[in-house]
């Protein structure tokens, strides 16, 4: 199992990065996703995300498993979800962990979705998965817009539940063209809790202040690459830790009325990746946790380029 290492600190200077500008930065105030999310779009979005998700995890498993030696599993993305499935990590198909491993994480993530008060009761139960929350809606449009247009070369997953609750990581970056080197993990990228705003300052400080101490993100359900080799599944420590956000009105754009997934990005998705590539050049550019050699700043470059261009990565322009 690969763990990295970990490196210093470095500081990314954005303002050299081309056609990058940190316009329009986004205030933690302004960064959550409130309740009152409209319930017409909640609707559509409960509506369009399914057949997207299950579109794009088909592109990400194609683009994975042709370079994972010996893997015994179909996919590594769930369809239903974007995550990253635990199941691939088993030593009967493979994989690094035992089954007792594997179970007792999610024995981990059962009690923390009860102390968290996560679908306690059925009635609850029926309502989220009928109609999702606007941070669950925000975190499956990360994964399928940034995949839409930066997928001919980065693989993005939502993480596996355990490295969500436990290591605080909700997306893992893979940069394909680079081996399968995993850049960066993004957490706090929507929220909508009702916290107050100094509330929601000192949770974010805390979990720098953690990835200061560890020396960066860490995952156990990973996919990447030692130094450029084939794909490996396992854990992965040291990684870049980001933060990413996009407006609540920007997330809400998404799913108005007439609004649609189609071929080509619209102009609402080419807005919310904007502010969500803004607001990492953000954190880059002021505090996050960078390490030595590590291509955020290619990341970055890319994604601006794309922006500027109104290119998709592997077509045409759009």
């Amino acid at each position: 199992m690969f763990t990295g290492e970990r490196y210093p600190i470095t500081i990314v200077d954005m303002e050299h990065v081309p056609g990058l500008k940190i316009l329009n930065q986004i205030p933690m105030e302004s960064r959550k996703i409130p309740r009152t999310m409209s319930f017409e779009a909640r609707k559509r979005a409960a509506e369009i995300l399914p057949a997207q998700i299950r579109e794009v995890a088909l592109r990400i498993n194609e683009a994975l498993l042709c370079r994972l030696a010996d893997c015994g599993v179909g996919e590594l993305i769930s369809p239903d979800d974007g995550r990253i499935v635990p199941d691939a990590f088993c030593s009967e198909v493979g994989g690094p962990y035992n089954d007792e491993r594997i179970g007792s994480d999610r024995e981990l993530v059962a009690s923390r979705r009860v102390s968290f008060g996560v679908n306690t009761g059925s009635v609850d139960a029926f309502v989220r998965k009928s109609l999702p929350r606007p941070g669950e809606i925000g975190e499956e449009s990360l994964f399928c817009v940034l995949n839409r247009i930066l997928g001919g070369r980065y693989a993005v997953a939502r993480t596996e539940a355990y490295d969500d609750y436990e290591n605080l990581v909700d997306f893992l970056i893979v940069d394909l063209e680079r081996g399968g080197k995993p850049i960066c993990a993004i957490d706090e990228f929507v929220g909508d809790e009702q916290d107050a705003d100094e509330a929601a300052l000192t949770r974010v400080r805390k979990k720098k202040e953690r990835l200061h101490r560890e020396g960066g993100m860490r995952v156990r359900y990973g996919i990447g690459s030692e130094k450029g080799s084939d794909l490996r599944l396992g854990g992965f420590e040291g990684l870049a830790g980001v933060y990413a956000a996009v407006k609540p009105g920007t997330l809400e754009a998404l799913y108005a009325p007439g609004s649609s997934f189609t071929d080509s990005p619209s102009e609402a998705e080419w807005e919310f990746f904007a502010e969500v590539v803004a607001s990492i050049g953000e954190d880059v550019s002021r505090d996050a946790v960078i390490l030595e050699g590590n291509p955020v700043k290619e990341f970055l470059r890319v994604a601006a380029e794309c922006l500027s261009t109104r290119t998709v990565i592997g077509r045409e322009k759009a």
